[in-house]
């Protein structure tokens, strides 16, 4: 089956993972591993997002990155990539996201995977009234932060665990540009997609 028929039956349970993904690395795989274990989930759906609102923009195209992500996950079964806000008009805001799959996809579980530092922030996010009523939030614990959980989130909240890792895509990226290895930071089918398609490379 490919990576790319996310298509969840009724009564399953599924923890969106969104990201920009410019590329994935083994931050994000460990991230996705522990919300599969703890998360009371079924499976884990990379949200790959196409605009995303109050964040730096991407540096490679959707299609790349839903490759990158492609190549990243293909030793798990568990795992899809989903490529619904490729669809949507943008900003991709989560409410949106979670509106249209629940239409596409009637009688699915879904929950978002957040960092705990989000949570300070979640009753700033767009239309967080309707969000709170459709989702879960699988919070991955960090390192240093202190995360207390707002007062009408407290049922729909669950932690998991998540050891430091101190890869970025950012990171990766340079790397790449100066032209210094990124192995051990991100999969080898990640690392040959960038060879192969020239990513990231210094504009000459």
């Amino acid at each position: 089956m490919s990576r790319y028929d996310f298509s969840p039956e009724p009564g399953s349970r599924w923890a969106l993972f969104g990201g920009i993904f410019d590329p994935p690395h083994n931050g994000h795989l460990a991230l996705a591993l522990s919300a599969l274990e703890h998360g009371d989930v079924d499976s884990v759906a990379f949200l790959v997002s196409a605009v995303p609102p109050h964040k730096e923009q991407p540096k490679t195209s959707f299609s790349d990155r839903a490759s990158l992500v492609g190549a990243h996950v293909s030793e798990n079964s568990h795992f899809r990539i989903c490529d619904i806000e490729n669809e949507l008009s943008p900003p991709g805001y989560t409410i949106h996201v979670i509106e249209k799959l629940q239409e596409c996809f009637p009688g699915v579980e879904f929950s978002v995977i957040i960092g705990s530092d989000n949570l300070a922030i979640l009753e700033k996010w767009h239309q967080v009234d309707r969000l709170r009523e459709k989702v879960t939030m699988l919070v991955a614990g960090r390192a240093g932060v202190s995360a207390t959980i707002p007062e009408k989130w407290r049922e729909r909240v669950r932690f998991i665990p998540l050891a430091p890792y101190s890869v970025s895509s950012t990171e990766i990226r340079q790397k790449v540009s100066d032209g210094e290895s990124i192995e051990g930071l991100t999969s080898s089918g990640v690392i040959e997609y960038i060879r192969d398609h020239d990513l990231y490379r210094k504009q000459l």
